[in-house]
């Protein structure tokens, strides 16, 4: 604990607001809510910054309270005292995000099929990739090595080496929708438009197994802990969680509910699910009941993330409100 709150005093010394007066947390709100159904929902903590600028995406930083927003050709790193500027590209709008686990690169859409990685601590250029020939659709750090994993329209699926900054790896299907690598690094998985996952063995990089889902433009993938079971779920479609030691058909299908999913996570053995319309759903992995539901926004979702170090969700609500959902113990339980 001591490490990590001298690294996030260290990251509050670093994104204490500077020149980029164009944006301002104009109001900050921090409330405590009791649901009515107490006996079954324990109190939370939300807190919401309202900015004046229009907010597209947002992803957590894995060591400390701070995180990553996209505004309109912007990418600024934002905590409750400020932001700090690390990208800027007036024509390229929605800027696509993701963190490395040590915190210290992000990585962001550039243009073109093209990213930028950058150094988190002193907002430095890291290097600059750019062998896809479409906008992209996903960027992943692999959790240990060095390596990058990017999805795009052109139907590519690329992984970079950090070190060499050249390609190690690349797979070419259909329109690519994501991508995703499982937590031991054993196994890669990408999905394209027409509902199919492709897997591949990471260590000598060959597919081993595709998965018809029947799912529509796949946007989401992600791994259990145990690197065995896995969820998939399109901006329409219900949730499918797999066994990939028995792909052939899915353990189980949660409803979207009429309402497009905007994040998907396994978290301290439950799936939790946030979808547009500020509902939270926490499954148990057991028997995959609903245990929970929640209003956690009054606003529509627009793109949400897990913040492991305070046990919150951090989402954007309204376009321009910056949110954290204080989860209890239990996942809220």
């Amino acid at each position: 604990m001591e490490l990590q709150d001298h690294l996030y005093e260290e990251y509050d010394e670093f994104l204490m607001p500077k020149s980029f007066l164009q944006f301002k947390i104009v109001k900050m709100v921090s409330k405590i809510e009791i649901p009515s159904d107490s006996c079954h929902n324990a109190p939370f903590t939300q807190n919401e910054y309202h900015i004046n600028s229009s907010v597209y995406s947002i992803r957590s930083f894995n060591t400390n309270r701070h995180y990553s927003i996209s505004l309109l050709g912007n990418v600024l790193l934002f905590n409750t005292q400020g932001f700090a500027k690390l990208y800027n590209d007036s024509s390229y709008h929605l800027c696509l995000m993701d963190i490395h686990p040590s915190d210290l690169l992000i990585a962001c859409s550039s243009g073109k099929g093209a990213f930028r990685i950058y150094s988190s601590k002193t907002l430095s250029y890291y290097l600059d990739s750019n062998y896809h020939k479409r906008p992209l659709t996903a960027l992943r750090f692999a959790p240990f090595s060095k390596k990058i994993l990017s999805t795009s329209l052109d139907g590519a699926l690329i992984v970079t080496d950090l070190v060499q900054n050249q390609k190690s790896f690349q797979f070419a299907k259909d329109c690519l929708t994501t991508v995703s690598i499982s937590p031991s690094e054993s196994c890669v998985a990408a999905s394209n438009n027409s509902g199919s996952i492709f897997f591949f063995d990471d260590r000598d990089e060959c597919q081993i197994l595709e998965i018809k889902t029947n799912q529509e433009w796949i946007n989401n993938i992600v791994f259990h802990q145990d690197c065995l079971r896995f969820a998939s779920n399109s901006s329409k479609d219900s949730v499918k969680i797999y066994d990939i030691r028995n792909p052939s058909e899915h353990i189980c299908s949660i409803s979207s509910q009429g309402s497009n999913t905007r994040f998907i996570g396994f978290i301290n053995e439950h799936l939790l699910k946030v979808d547009k319309k500020g509902i939270l759903y926490t499954y148990g992995l057991d028997k995959f009941e609903c245990l929970s539901k929640k209003k956690i926004s009054e606003y529509d979702i627009s793109s949400c993330d897990y913040n492991n170090f305070e046990n919150s969700l951090q989402f954007v609500q309204n376009s321009s409100i910056v949110s954290s959902h204080i989860l209890s113990k239990n996942v809220g339980l």
